[in-house]
Parts: C-alpha cells; structure tokens; sequence
C-alpha cells in the first residue's frame, strides 16, 4: 500500500503456480514513487490443509521515496520498480531481491567526418570548365584518316576505362546525439510472519545449531571410540602372532623376560577388554592402546631394524667394490 497518498495502491500478481517448477526465479516489475509492503500468500484453498493460514510471509520494502526524491530533483520520471522472488529447491518461497530503476535520455555533442559534397560540387564545376575550353581549342583538322580516328578512339575508351574516381573530401561536423543511461538504486527488504506457524527465531535457530553441534561431536566420538577399540583387540593378536610366527627373529633382539612381559600385556589386555573395558570410555581405550603398543613396537622395530641392516651392508659392499675398479 502507499503511505501518505488518499487513494489506495495496490497489485497483485500470481508468482508461482501450483506444481510448478522448483529452483527458479521470477520478477514482477511496475512503476512507483512509495514505499511498499508486501504480502506473500497461498491462492488455492483446496490444495491446503484445513485450518491453514494463507499468508507465508510478509515484507516492507523500503528507499524507494528517497530514490524516488533524488531522480525528481533531476528532473526524472518515476522509477520503475523490480521485485524478484524465489522459488527454492525445497519448495520455499521468498523475495530474494529489491531494485529501483530510472532511465535516463541526455543529449551529448560529437565530432564526426562526412563527405564534403560542396567541395566535391564545386570541382566537378572546374573540371567541367576545364574541358569545355580544351574542346574549344581543338585544332579545326576535321579531314584526319579514319584509321587515325579509329585509334584515338580506342586510346580514348582505354583511357576512360582506367580512369579512377577521384578521392572524395571530408569534413568534420558537430553533430548532437541522443544516449541513455540507468540510475539504479538497491532497496532494503524487511520481512516477518503472522500467523500460527512461526520460523526459528535467532535463539532458537541458536540452541538448535548447538544440539546438532553436540550430537555431531557425540557420533564423532563413538566412531573414534569403536576404530581404536577395534585397534586395541587386533593389536593384541598381532603380538600373540608375532611372537609365535617370528620367534627366532625376535629372539635375536630380546630377552626372555622381554618377551614374557609382551605376551603377559597382550593376554592382560584381553581379559581386560572382556571384563573392565566392556564399559571403558575413548580415554581410558586411548591410553591402555598406548600402554600396551610402546613397548612391543620397541621390539618389532629391532627386528626390522635386523634384516635393514644387512641390507644396507650389502648395499655398501656392492658400491665398495665399484669404486675399486
């Protein structure tokens, strides 16, 4: 509606049908001098549950009357009003957009080259003078042969034939043009809801992104919770392997009380699981995988360490032997 006219302003306009495409936008365009308030509704009836209110939202789009001030002031029409709306992906609609547009028609001066055609009108009218007093004093020799004759003809439809256009001239002129120019203005949209349904407000929308937060960082932890439980069971088994799969290589590089006490963290790590840890937190798994990993990688690092060195050794011998020959 206009504040501050009598009679009341008012349009309206169908935006998006029913069962219309989703993710698109559409704009409806009118000229006006006020501010405006806008009502995003439901039309059909039939197609929404009983008891639904009609209204979906509403806005106050405003800086229209000083837009609106500054092109009168400039001697401009009104402008001309654009709101687009849209119509999202998850069949949400809602103004996106407010424009005010004033086309402007101003005349500007130019410089331009053209032909000068009194310039080219007053040679051809010496060069007509021209010929006619060659004409005149042509030799009264009427009695030439024909075969001459014949000649100079030819000569003369050769000539005529080669002869080019003389280069017209130019000129410049002052010549006055008109242009057009838009003066735009962005407006400020204001929105709000009636109604019984009403959207999250800023400390609900708050405490919902802060429940979700914590749930995300709960599922994160369960999942870091159920890997490094699973780590620890299998880490158990790979000592037990290793120490019966590898024996004579981890022989080489521990003692007996060494592998005693490797065997002993592994079956205490499974008892543990089966009793304590059924109900053990991501922390207490945390620092028993470090308790029971440490020193066993100790010893599995010797071993490797075992069958590097040789290979390094023989490494260093072949590139001995090169340098001597």
């Amino acid at each position: 509606s206009n504040n501050g006219e009598e009679e009341e302003w008012s349009k309206q306009a169908i935006i998006f049908k029913s069962n219309g495409k989703v993710g698109v936008k559409k704009t409806i365009a009118f000229t006006h001098d006020q501010e405006i308030s806008c009502s995003l509704d439901y039309v059909d009836d039939e197609s929404l549950p009983v008891g639904s209110y009609h209204a979906i939202e509403k806005f106050n789009v405003t800086g229209i009357v000083e837009f609106s001030k500054e092109m009168e002031d400039k001697g401009l029409s009104k402008p001309k009003i654009s709101l687009q709306f849209e119509l999202s992906s998850s069949g949400l609609a809602t103004m996106v957009k407010a424009e005010a547009v004033v086309e402007e028609t101003y005349t500007v001066t130019e410089e331009v080259e053209v032909d000068d055609e009194d310039a080219d009108e007053e040679e051809k009218k010496e060069k007509g003078e021209e010929e006619t007093a060659a004409t005149e004093e042509k030799t009264e020799d009427q009695s030439a042969d024909e075969e001459k004759a014949e000649g100079n003809t030819t000569d003369s439809i050769q000539s005529n034939e080669t002869a080019t256009e003389p280069e017209k001239k130019k000129k410049i002129i002052t010549v006055e043009k008109e242009k057009k120019r838009k003066h735009t203005r962005a407006l400020k949209i204001s929105s709000y809801h009636v109604g019984r349904i009403q959207p999250h407000s800023a400390e609900i929308m708050a405490e919902s992104k802060s429940k979700l937060g914590e749930l995300a960082r709960k599922d994160k932890e369960r999942m870091m919770f159920e890997e490094l439980r699973n780590n620890y069971e299998s880490y158990i088994y790979l000592i037990k392997n290793k120490l019966n799969d590898d024996e004579e290589a981890i022989a080489a590089v521990s003692t007996q009380e060494q592998r005693d006490a490797l065997l002993k963290s592994a079956e205490d790590g499974e008892e543990w699981m089966d009793g304590d840890g059924y109900d053990a937190d991501l922390e207490t798994y945390t620092r028993k995988y470090e308790e029971l990993t440490a020193p066993a990688e100790k010893v599995f690092f010797r071993v490797k360490e075992v069958s590097a060195r040789a290979e390094e050794i023989s490494l260093l011998e072949s590139k001995l032997e090169k340098v001597e020959k």
